[in-house]
């Protein structure tokens, strides 16, 4: 008979080895895999930029990956698009989209001598420098704000380490403060600062040129913070606009500036980033979880995705298993209607990336499984704004609209960018290819759109009374895998395309699965013959997978 301590180890012991079985072990046949709809976005950390590590976390079923962006890590960015791009070469079945997530006005933390993080010890004295230069350690580190000791006086609380970290201001000076350390924590280089009680307004600087370099032509989607109203956004496709660069744009909700203006924030955007851990440093606990769930449902009823970051699978940075809380956390996302979850820490450094992508997979596929799809599809009837009713308000980038009035009448286009009195539209080739700006006065007809919108309602009702086990969509935009997405349909979605950046683009869909085929060559078969042939192979390829 064993002892009741050794018995208790044993069956401790035991779980361990069941939960690694059930939740670490990659398999890339698992059926909860391949049936999940919600979407997982992986952030890149300098330990997961290398090719095999960048194949074992697809393999594991990564579809986005993040890239923390700061003004000092553009070159480096670069490389790693390079070779994301060359892991998904040796993966050719699968469609990887990039997000560059900007926060250019957050206060973040230097660089350290030895390694890339430090030990804090409550109590201690820890010094904040505005010399950028400065290589930190168990006492001092830099920050990148050079007016920083303006912004705190003594008995100030400074939020870093992203909130995990609770500083006091003891003392200010020119280009020094003095703070005490409050709990202890580890700090990790370029983490980010808060300061509680003060407006974001003041700390943000509404300067939108960055240098981004290159790399803002490398990325499907561009995440921006400190969006203070949807003018921010506009100015923001404007710069965008001027590089070339047509990447969707996501406002990144982490303030109670972007809470208030959150309707006009989410018209003007192709879709929000909800950082929740943001929020949190903003208002109290309990109000950050309501508007969790107030943000992700006015964004299901609007029809734009929205990605739910910060504290996702946090402890699988360290341990092989996620908490019952961490799994309860993502099922309720997804519950919520959620498209994407990010995970932070645990797929950046942490030493079970791929367990952490497994368990998000499965706890997602779970309660997607437990969703009421036909309550879905009733609620997705009542919406308001439903088929037909999109107008010039609801134009999107990318859209092909036609001008009603004016001398341009009856020419057909596509949507460029927006602004608050119109937008720009570039007209098909038969017109030139002229970019012309729309204004309210001459409008544009978007029947076409509300058209394709009922369309794909009437498709998902219609799938749901015959059960049908899948929706083949032939885009070239992607606007028809949008729309019916947005209803949040029971059977799966594929999507065929020969754009590779809607292929990519369409990585942000819930329950969308692409196929990108190859482009038609000149004095080849014709586009329509293309299609046909890439529709029949992917029903063949549809029915032998069941």
């Amino acid at each position: 008979r064993m002892e009741p301590l050794r018995l208790q180890q044993a069956c401790v012991s035991a779980r361990r080895r069941w939960d690694q079985q059930t939740w670490c072990r990659p398999n890339p046949d698992d059926e909860a895999s391949a049936a999940r709809k919600c979407k997982i976005v992986c952030t890149l950390g300098p330990n997961r930029c290398d090719c095999s590590s960048l194949l074992r976390l697809m393999d594991a079923g990564m579809n986005i990956c993040r890239l923390d962006f700061c003004r000092e890590e553009a070159e480096s960015h670069i490389e790693v698009v390079h070779r994301i791009r060359q892991a998904v070469e040796k993966r050719p079945k699968k469609q990887v989209g990039i997000l560059l997530d900007i926060r250019e006005y957050e206060i973040r933390t230097g660089f350290f001598v030895a390694g890339d993080s430090v030990s804090l010890k409550a109590g201690n004295y820890f010094r904040l420098v505005t010399d950028w230069t400065f290589q930190g350690d168990e006492a001092c580190v830099a920050v990148s704000r050079a007016d920083f000791p303006s912004l705190v006086h003594v008995g100030s609380i400074i939020l870093a380490a992203d909130g995990d970290l609770m500083l006091e201001v003891l003392d200010s000076e020119t280009s020094c403060v003095l703070t005490q350390v409050v709990n202890d924590c580890e700090l990790r280089s370029l983490q980010g600062c808060r300061i509680p009680g003060r407006r974001n307004e003041a700390i943000a600087r509404i300067d939108r040129d960055w240098d981004l370099g290159p790399l803002v032509n490398e990325v499907d989607f561009i995440a921006v913070g400190s969006m203070l109203c949807g003018d921010d956004v506009h100015r923001c496709r404007e710069m965008l606009r001027k590089r070339g660069q047509h990447a969707l744009v996501f406002s990144r909700i982490e303030t109670r500036a972007g809470l208030r203006n959150f309707e006009a924030i989410l018209k003007a955007s192709d879709g929000i980033l909800l950082s929740r851990n943001g929020l949190a440093l903003e208002m109290p606990l309990e109000r950050a979880v309501l508007a969790q769930k107030a943000i992700i449902s006015r964004c299901n009823v609007v029809g734009k995705p929205v990605i739910t970051s910060s504290q996702v699978m946090e402890s699988m940075a360290k341990n092989p298993c996620p908490s019952l809380a961490e799994v309860s956390d993502v099922a309720n996302a997804v519950l919520d209607g959620t498209d994407c979850l990010v995970l932070p820490a645990a797929t950046s450094h942490g030493a079970c990336a791929e367990a952490a992508v497994l368990a998000c997979s499965r706890a997602c596929s779970e309660a997607e499984a437990a969703m009421d799809q036909e309550a879905a599809v009733v609620a997705a009837s009542q919406r308001g704004g439903g088929p037909g009713a999109a107008g010039q308000d609801d134009m999107r980038t990318g859209e092909e609209v036609v001008i009603v009035s004016g001398e341009d009448a009856g020419a057909r286009g596509r949507v460029q960018t927006l602004s608050a009195g119109g937008g720009l539209v570039q007209l098909d080739a038969s017109h030139g290819g002229r970019v012309v700006q729309v204004s309210k006065e001459t409008g544009v007809d978007a029947a076409g759109v509300g058209c394709a919108e009922a369309v794909c309602f009437e498709a998902v009702v219609a799938a749901q009374t015959l059960a049908a086990r899948l929706f083949l969509v032939v885009t070239e935009t992607g606007l028809a895998a949008r729309l019916l997405a947005q209803h949040r349909p029971y059977a799966p979605i594929l999507a065929v395309t020969n754009n590779e950046a809607t292929a990519r683009q369409m990585q942000v869909l819930r329950g969308v699965n692409v196929i990108l085929i190859a482009k038609v060559q000149e004095g080849g078969q014709s586009e329509q013959d293309a299609a046909t042939s890439a529709v029949m192979s992917t029903i063949r390829a549809a029915s032998r997978a069941g």
